[in-house]
């Protein structure tokens, strides 16, 4: 088998670590690979999905790269409890997996599911064996209940056209239809906070247009045994050797045939000059609207522009620990909460107990119980009285996680999304390439509809690499 043909149809490089399928192992044996003519170094900065995707494609090429990640570890937004996670070493061990960052494989003929199915990794579909419960007139309802209420229903139908909706804000077209106040907190967990923010800060045309280009399924899975940023390791293997971790990049300056890079050590704050060819950056949308890398010359004014018109709102997972399952073991969500937005039955479907609830607060929310510290669980867990008959506050464990993503350094918030005028046509603007040699990955460039999500990283991180490639093998005379 011709590996070119491999890597064609898997869209990846081969430095697949856990399993090794026959189709792969076939093409190995006697055939060196596909490799691009390049005497330059191509610099990669972030070593999270989209970074160490694109990475693995180029060195898959034969394109000597160089990873810089600031932080300690890889895979960004993707951060699992690990037997060596010293920073959770608190809560006690489950039996099944627990994650900080990214924790659903959304879409299962996806980007991520298509790396989840290379190295066969047992999953769950969660959806088929749970179903939501939902907070209405501060009464806690299954779906079937909820199903009776006709203003629920409305928010349903909202749910379903959200690729027709129109607007300034998702929050103004939920006014304008005339959906009942009742039912804008099961509105606001299952729009806004799930596209990072909240229905007043979410462009409803933007959220629209990228539905509309997007052509994934909506089928939900989680992984039964395995942690998500173990998976993306393994994947990258060869490649997360490689990577430079604790090097952050403070300074781009573009000289045309080479690129300095001023990199600074964050455990000694040593600094050095590194000179390479062509740049991919890869870091959050966050890390470059609050300046942190200096671009020398700037960055065009076009590209400034459509950054302003794509947000990146705080971000916090919270994950409890109960006594006991107060909510039902066939419950996957929670929604319509004012604290808790998303509150997550993590267990479902994998654990002997099923006593965690994982919970997912975005936008100013978030930002406003991270203002308090642990305090923020004592916030949650008051909600969840008000809908469990007073008993979470009795069976919650002292144990909890707080991760607050906009208190990280090195992430400084959540994901991306589209504010009232922002569309597509930003992140195509976020994506150009700069001399054809500066270019741009992250979920937020992703140009398949699909930011905000693993997918979206690994889209980007494809796009970039073979932005290079193409550079390499036609350069601008």
């Amino acid at each position: 088998m011709n590996r070119r043909t491999v890597l064609r149809h898997l869209g990846f490089g081969m430095s697949a670590g856990l399993v090794l399928p026959s189709i792969l192992s076939s093409c190995i044996s006697n055939d060196p690979g596909p490799e691009v003519a390049y005497d330059g170094v191509v610099a990669i900065i972030g070593a999270g999905a989209a970074g160490l995707f694109a990475a693995d494609i180029l060195r898959s090429k034969g394109v000597k790269v160089r990873v810089f990640e600031a932080n300690n570890r890889v895979g960004g937004r993707i951060y699992s409890i690990r037997a060596f996670n010293t920073e959770f070493n608190s809560f006690p061990r489950q039996d099944f997996p627990i994650e900080i960052g990214a924790e659903r494989v959304l879409g299962t003929d996806a980007a991520w599911a298509e790396v989840i199915k290379l190295l066969r990794v047992p999953t769950v579909d969660f959806k088929s064996l749970s179903t939501p419960q939902y907070i209405i007139d501060s009464t806690l309802r299954s779906e079937a209940t909820a199903l009776l209420d006709s203003d629920f229903n409305a928010a349903q139908n909202f749910v379903n056209a959200l690729s027709n909706q129109t607007g300034s804000t998702i929050k103004n077209a939920i006014t304008t239809q005339g959906i009942n106040t009742r039912v804008h907190g099961v509105l606001n967990s299952l729009i806004g906070n799930q596209y990072g923010t909240n229905n007043e800060s979410l462009g409803a045309s933007g959220l629209a247009e990228a539905l509309g280009k997007r052509t994934r399924n909506t089928d939900e899975l989680i992984l039964r045994d395995n942690p998500m940023q173990d998976i993306l390791i393994s994947r990258f293997a060869q490649t997360v050797e490689k990577v430079e971790l604790n090097k952050k990049v403070t300074r781009v300056v573009n000289q045309g045939d080479t690129i300095d890079l001023s990199v600074t050590n964050t455990l000694d704050a040593s600094e050095e000059i590194v000179t390479v060819n062509k740049v991919i950056i890869a870091v959050p949308l966050s890390i470059l609207k609050n300046e942190e890398i200096v671009f020398s010359p700037a960055l065009p004014q076009a590209k400034l522009s459509a950054m302003a018109k794509v947000g990146m709102d705080a971000s916090m997972r919270v994950v409890l620990d109960f006594r006991q399952n107060l909510w039902g073991d066939d419950t996957n969500f929670i929604l319509g909460g004012n604290k808790g937005p998303l509150y997550f039955n993590a267990g479902v479907g994998r654990s002997e107990f099923n006593k965690i609830l994982s919970v997912t607060i975005n936008g100013p929310k978030a930002a406003e119980l991270g203002a308090l510290g642990n305090n923020a669980v004592n916030e949650l867990v008051l909600e969840l009285d008000s809908i469990l008959d007073g008993k979470a506050s009795a069976n919650v464990k002292d144990s909890f996680i707080i991760k607050d993503w906009a208190a990280d350094q090195f992430i400084k918030g959540g994901y991306s999304y589209p504010i009232n005028g922002g569309g597509e046509a930003d992140r195509v603007s976020l994506a150009e390439a700069i001399n054809d040699n500066l270019f741009f990955a992250g979920e937020a460039t992703d140009l398949q509809g699909d930011w905000g999500t693993v997918n979206g990283a690994l889209n980007s991180g494809e796009r970039a690499a073979l932005e290079v490639i193409d550079a390499i093998l036609n350069p601008v005379a």
